[in-house]
This record gives structure tokens, C-alpha cells and sequence, in this order.
């Protein structure tokens, strides 16, 4: 037998590789390592950033990384730090420092040091730290980032942090395209009946369109729903760009039902051809048989509906009529009385905004009627007694002469005084007087009078205005 067991050690089968020791972020000394180029890099911006360094790379490559000042050629400051590979490893070694730092740091507090990654790395650890919390926008970003480090970062960088965030926590645009076809399969296999197509370039296989209608809400509409649709697109903001389109209908409580969506590069008649021909079949399912489209008046929608549905209602979207209609007829009240018209698509709506007392639809009802009663008003008419201080006659007030009188106060600029019309603040006894004197009374039987009048309704009080020449007279 032949001893298999040499006198020397073996080597392991599978070596247990060493632990990089941490180290401080808040140092940078010679002979630290790090598992990889990436991993020191990180540690030379978090330590750059502690102390208000700037650096630029002169030499970089897969064995080494330096780095100086980035005031080198200005202040002559001598700082440098180079780093290099241990052989046959990844691990990334300092080899080589000098942390004398000789320039003065930026007046206005930036630091090129402080790059997207960087502040990627910053917002991402904050993120962990709180439950819950919400990716920030970018000025939020940049705001935090100061209050944090002390260090101004420009939009655009706070912009582009927090897209690498995002495409680490969802993925890339590119990956989620390569989804599509794993996507429209899935939604193909687990809602049966459903639509899902799409499309690409048959020389370059590049994303060109998707469409997605799932079945049970489409059902819906056909069994349940009015025969209205609305179409419409809106834009697209991401690193693509594009738009989405989209096909709703209304139930019965005047919710809104998706019937499909399609992802496009432009919104054109090719692409909304392809969209109501996906829909087409399920559309003209519909128990009423006919179908009513309201669309914006885009110049795709005006040839592809009558295309794919010929003999279908058009209608338009009052929205962009109301807007076109504002711009050149100014007065609100035409405003009021158009989007009023609009809204009563039932007899119940025009009846309510109708008016209950003259039968008009100008915009008011029957408390702000011009003629007449105005009924259980309180600030209306109400039968008063008006005394004339001037002739000492006193003149019975039982119908209402004009009942455009709200209550509220009129203010007279050119004699400094309010009129008020409305309800008095004494004892309600409807402006009925005490024994009216004579009509020619004596002066005694007048101020008699009035130190025992107590009520007015609807009767004129001129009330000093603490503004004008009367202010600038108390100040004398």
C-alpha cells in the first residue's frame, strides 16, 4: 500500500479567504486595504468630504488610482494620495500619501468631491434608517445634504443621485424594456381573454409599442357601463420619453374604467389605428349596441375613430372647448354660464340650476332673483318705518321698493361714511317705534324720540369711515 499522506501540510481544498480589517472613513493612512477599486474610491470621497477636500485623478487604471489636489497648479498644495492593487488580488492598497493640505476650501462651500455616487450612498443609508419613508426630489436632496455635511451641491447633481437611486431600488429603463415580452406573457396566461401586445424594429429589435387591456374590466363596460368612451394621451417624462394612451369608460357611481393603455413613441394616427384596433372587437360587444367616442380633436383621433368605427358618434371634450373659449370671451359671467350648460346633462341639473321664482337659467335662483320676494331671505326685505330727521316726518315702509339690498356695506370714499342695509341689532320689533310724535313735533319731542328708539330694519346708517380727513382731524 502506498501512504497517500505526504509529511508536508496540504493546502486546503478551498482556502478561507482574509477579512479586509475595517477601517476609520474619517482617515486615510498608509497600508490600508479595501476588497476592491470600488470600495476605495468610496472611502476616498466619504473622507475627502469630511474634510473639505477637493482631489483630481491623474492616473487611473484596473492596478492603481491617484489622485492630488485639484488646486495643485493655483496655491501649490502638495497633497496627493496613491493607491495601487495587491498582485494576483483585487484588494486595492494605499501605498503612498500626503495629507498636507496648504489650499484654502471653496468660499462658496461646493465640493467637487461630493458626486452623485456619493450622494446616492448618502440618501440611500438615510432611507434604511427611516420606515416608511419617501425618495426625496432632488432640491430636497440638495437641501438635507447641506444641513448634514455642510456642503452646497448643485441641482443637476442632487438630479442624477437620485436617478442612480432609483434605478438601484427598480432597475434601468433598458432592463424594464427587456421585460415587456416576459410581461405581456404573464398578463396573457393569469387573466384569459385579456389584450397584450407589442411591438419592436425588426432591423435593430428595439422597443417600438405596447398595448394592455385586461379582461375583467372590459367586461364590465360591455354588460354594465354607458356606451361612452373617452380617449386621450398624455406624455411621458422619462429617460425615454414617449406617450401613454389610454381608452376609459364610466360605471353607473361615475367612476372611471380603464378598457386599455398603450405605450407609444408619438401620438400620430398610425399609432391610434393600432390602439382601436386592439380594443375593436371587445368595444363592439357593448349591449347598446352603438358607442359614443369624446376625444381632444387630436389629429390622429379625427381619422382613426370613423376608420375603425365607422358610423360611431364623435363627440369633443368640453375641457378643451372651455379653454378655447376662455381665451378669447373674457367676462366670468359667460364663463359661469357656459360650464353650467355643460354640466346639466340631465333634466334634474338644468332644473336645479334654474331658476325657482322666474324660470331663467342666467346664473342665479331664487334668493338672488331681481324682482319680488325674496321669501325666507335674512338679510332681505322686512317691514320698517323710516324717519326723516331733516323734515321730522316718519313714512311706513310695508313693500319692498327693490329687494337688491344683500346686507353688506358700501363704502362711500368721497364723504368718508358706509351705508348699510340689513337686519338691525336691537330687540326685534321690525323698526316699529315707541308713540310716534306728531309729524311736526316740537325739538324736544323729537330727541325724546330718539333716545327711546331701539330697532331699524332695513333703514340707512351713515357710519363713520376711521380713514381720511376725519382720522387726520383726531390726530390734530
Amino acid at each position: 500500500m502506498f501512504n497517500m499522506h505526504s509529511d508536508e501540510e496540504e493546502e486546503p481544498l478551498f482556502p478561507v479567504e482574509e477579512e479586509v480589517t475595517p477601517v476609520d472613513p474619517t482617515k486615510m493612512e498608509v497600508k490600508y486595504a479595501f476588497n476592491n477599486k470600488s470600495a476605495y474610491k468610496k472611502h476616498l470621497r466619504g473622507y475627502c468630504v469630511k474634510h473639505n477636500y477637493q482631489y483630481t485623478v491623474y492616473k487611473s487604471d484596473k492596478t492603481r488610482l491617484r489622485v492630488r489636489c485639484r488646486f495643485r497648479e493655483e496655491y501649490g498644495c502638495n497633497w496627493f494620495v496613491n493607491a495601487s492593487i495587491k498582485r494576483h488580488e483585487p484588494t486595492f492598497i494605499v501605498r503612498k500619501v500626503n495629507l498636507e493640505h496648504t489650499c484654502v476650501a471653496d468660499p462658496k462651500s461646493f465640493n467637487r468631491s461630493a458626486d452623485p455616487e456619493f450622494v446616492k450612498d448618502v440618501v440611500h443609508e438615510k432611507l434604511k434608517q427611516t420606515a416608511g419613508a419617501l425618495i426625496p426630489k432632488p432640491k430636497h436632496i440638495a437641501r438635507d445634504f447641506f444641513v448634514t455635511h455642510n456642503i452646497n451641491i448643485p441641482y443637476i447633481c442632487a438630479w442624477k443621485a437620485r436617478n442612480l437611486l432609483l434605478e438601484d431600488l427598480f432597475g434601468n429603463y433598458e432592463d424594464s424594456y427587456k421585460d415587456v415580452p416576459i410581461f405581456c406573457a404573464m398578463v396573457a396566461h393569469t387573466n384569459p381573454g385579456s389584450v397584450a401586445k407589442y411591438t419592436y424594429g425588426k432591423r435593430d429589435k428595439t422597443f417600438m409599442s405596447m398595448t394592455i387591456s385586461f379582461a375583467a374590466p372590459m367586461r364590465g363596460f360591455q354588460k354594465a357601463c354607458r356606451g361612452v368612451i373617452g380617449l386621450d394621451a398624455c406624455h411621458l417624462t422619462g429617460k425615454r420619453g414617449g406617450v401613454l394612451m389610454a381608452a376609459t369608460a364610466i360605471d353607473g357611481q361615475n367612476s372611471l374604467v380603464p378598457l386599455g393603455i398603450k405605450v407609444a413613441k408619438s401620438e400620430t394616427k398610425e399609432s391610434w389605428t393600432g390602439f382601436l384596433k386592439d380594443l375593436a372587437p371587445a368595444i363592439n360587444a357593448h349591449h347598446a349596441g352603438r358607442i359614443t367616442f369624446i376625444s381632444d380633436r387630436q389629429k390622429g383621433l379625427l381619422e382613426s375613430v370613423p376608420k375603425v368605427f365607422p358610423g360611431a358618434r364623435v363627440r369633443y371634450c368640453f375641457r378643451h372647448l372651455y379653454k378655447n373659449f376662455k381665451k378669447y370671451h373674457k367676462a366670468p359671467t359667460l364663463h359661469n354660464l357656459l360650464w353650467n350648460a355643460c354640466k346639466a346633462y340631465k333634466v334634474r341639473h338644468f332644473q336645479k340650476r334654474k331658476c325657482g321664482k322666474c324660470g331663467s337659467t342666467a346664473g342665479h335662483n331664487k334668493r338672488t332673483c331681481a324682482g319680488g320676494d325674496v321669501g325666507k331671505n335674512p338679510t332681505g326685505f322686512m317691514p320698517s318705518t323710516e324717519y326723516d330727521a331733516a323734515n321730522c316726518t316718519f313714512t311706513s315702509r310695508d313693500h319692498p321698493e327693490s329687494s337688491s339690498a344683500r346686507g353688506k356695506a358700501k363704502v362711500n370714499k368721497s364723504r368718508g361714511t358706509s351705508s348699510f342695509v340689513g337686519e338691525s341689532t336691537g330687540p326685534k320689533n321690525f323698526g316699529r317705534a315707541p308713540t310716534e310724535p306728531s309729524t311736526h313735533g316740537s325739538t324736544q319731542d323729537v330727541l325724546n324720540f330718539s333716545q327711546n328708539f331701539t330697532g331699524i330694519g332695513s333703514v340707512s346708517q351713515h357710519i363713520p369711515v376711521t380713514k381720511g380727513k376725519q382720522s387726520k382731524a383726531k390726530k390734530k
